[in-house]
């Protein structure tokens, strides 16, 4: 009787295998630099990018991890970025905009090209540069930094749920096409993380239902099951499982991390 081939497992009393080099995409903010922050402390060499030289400099500082100044809607910035951080074991597509706020037909079509450009054709971008020498290793994960809005579609702020949408569909397509060289793709769905972008989101709900931002938030609160804001640490947990070696037999699927919001 035929054997279907299977990976070997890690047995723990085998060592460690060692770590390689995490490039973690819009490193510098909240998210970003406490995924840098993990992925470090897991032993991987970790290199961020971000358009923001001076918050950049400051994660280097503090995380002693490399950085590289790069705008992620230049491709030369980006290749550059994957030129000094090669070979990649971990690519995290992190870096996001918030985008334009309003109706649909109330947004021009341009800032909706930006908005796409930024938080969905640069993770295509990347994914197309990282795969080839991953496909050469046999060995690699890419994981996006999706949003529970992608689910959601939240009023005023289509650019992004869109942008954040599309993101599924490549996990998706990068999960079957990179599967028969032991390569995995994940997404991390974040939830309503406490912040400038929350709060300008709260503020737009708020104004258009003609109530107080308390109340929008209450509101908002209701339809979360833990009741309360997720931390950027608990999303750098889940990238961090995504990937180590504990997730090895996990490709294909959105992680949702925001408090059992529906």
């Amino acid at each position: 009787m035929g054997q279907f081939p299977v990976r070997a497992r890690l047995e723990p009393s085998n060592p460690p295998r060692t770590k390689g080099t995490a490039l973690i995409t819009g490193g510098a903010g909240g998210i970003g630099s406490q995924i840098a922050r993990r992925l470090k402390a897991d032993g991987f060499r970790v290199v961020i990018t971000d358009v923001d030289q001076e918050a950049g400099g400051r994660v280097h500082d503090e995380l002693g991890v490399e950085f590289v100044p790069a705008d992620s809607a230049s491709e030369a910035d980006m290749r550059r970025a994957v030129d000094l951080s090669s070979p990649i074991e971990v690519l995290v597509n992190n870096v996001g905009i918030r985008g334009a706020t309003g109706a649909i037909w109330q947004i021009p079509i341009e800032d909706f090209r930006r908005t796409i450009d930024i938080n969905t054709v640069s993770h295509i971008f990347m994914a197309q540069l990282v795969a080839p020498e991953m496909i050469e290793r046999r060995s690699g994960a890419i994981i996006m930094i999706a949003s529970g809005a992608a689910r959601t579609g939240s009023v005023g702020r289509s650019p992004y749920g869109i942008s954040k949408w599309a993101l599924l569909g490549l996990t998706k397509s990068l999960a079957n096409e990179l599967a028969p060289w032991g390569i995995r793709a994940n997404a991390v769905l974040p939830g309503m993380v406490a912040g400038e972008r929350f709060a300008g989101s709260i503020a737009l709900h708020a104004e258009r239902e003609g109530i107080t931002e308390q109340e929008a938030l209450d509101r908002i609160m209701t339809r979360t099951r833990l009741k309360r804001f997720i931390d950027p640490g608990e999303v750098a947990a889940a990238v961090s499982y995504l990937a180590s070696d504990d997730a090895i037999g996990i490709t294909g699927i959105f992680l949702d991390v925001s408090g059992g919001f529906e």
